[in-house]
C-alpha cells in the first residue's frame, strides 16, 4: 500500500516484491512494464485518489494493490495468462467523471483545430501555386 501520489514509481516498488514469481514467465512481466509505462496517462485524472488492483493470471495467487490518497476511485487493471491487459474502472468519484470529460474535450478541440490549420495550410500552398499561375492567363 502507497500513500501520495500514484505512479509509475510506486507500481514498480509494488512490484519489486513479486518480480520472483515472474522468473520463467517474460511475457506477463513484460505485460506488467507496459501498464507500469502507462499508468500516468490511466489514472492523471485521479492520481492522488485512487486504489489500482492488479490481477496477474497464472501468476499471482493475491493481486497487487497501490493507493493513493483516499482511495475514492478504484481501478481493476487483470494481465491474462497470454499478456493481454484489460482496465476496468469499478468505482469513480463525479471529479474524475467531469475531469476526464474535459479532458476528451480539450483533446477533441486539438484534434478539430489541428485539422483546420492543416487544411488551410494546403489551401494556402495551392494558392501560392494557383495565383501565379492565373497572372500568366
Amino acid at each position: 500500500m502507497e500513500s501520495g501520489e500514484l505512479n509509475d514509481e510506486a507500481l514498480n516498488r509494488a512490484f519489486v516484491r513479486v518480480k520472483q514469481k515472474f522468473r520463467d514467465n517474460e511475457e506477463l512481466r513484460d505485460s506488467f512494464y507496459d501498464v507500469r509505462d502507462g499508468i500516468h496517462e490511466v489514472v492523471a485524472t485521479c492520481a492522488n485518489n485512487v486504489k489500482v488492483v492488479i490481477y496477474i493470471d497464472e501468476v499471482l495467487d493475491e493481486p497487487i494493490i497501490v493507493c493513493a490518497g483516499n482511495q475514492e476511485n478504484r481501478l481493476r487493471i487483470t494481465i491474462k495468462t497470454e499478456g493481454r491487459v484489460t482496465y476496468s474502472w469499478t468505482k469513480e468519484t463525479w471529479g474524475k467523471v467531469f475531469r476526464d470529460a474535459w479532458n476528451g474535450v480539450k483533446s477533441l478541440t486539438k484534434k478539430i483545430i489541428g485539422c483546420i490549420v492543416s487544411k488551410a495550410r494546403t489551401i494556402l500552398s495551392l494558392a501560392r501555386e494557383v495565383l501565379p499561375a492565373i497572372g500568366f492567363f
